[in-house]
């Protein structure tokens, strides 16, 4: 009986892990910052560092106090050398 009971409560655990994502917060509630992240990431993974840095500044002209942005161009910059 102890042994049903425990594979009925993996059961459980396992089905609602699987309806649970943690993803990331989204970055910003402006639809343009989160558009010009989106072009600098793929920019980025495409190699475009300058133009990537490019956009990142430009949402942070926007958003100067978002620290997420501030994030994602100093780790494009180490990334640039």
């Amino acid at each position: 009986m102890m042994r049903y009971r425990h594979r009925l409560w993996l059961g459980v655990f396992a089905l609602l892990a699987g309806c649970v994502t943690v993803g990331e917060p989204p970055i910003s509630d402006k639809g343009a910052v989160v558009a010009l992240v989106d072009t600098a990431r793929a920019d980025g993974a495409a190699g475009k560092t300058d133009s990537a840095a490019a956009a990142l500044e430009r949402a942070l002209r926007i958003e100067p106090q978002n620290p997420a942005l501030w994030r994602e161009l100093a780790l494009l910059r180490l990334r640039q050398g």
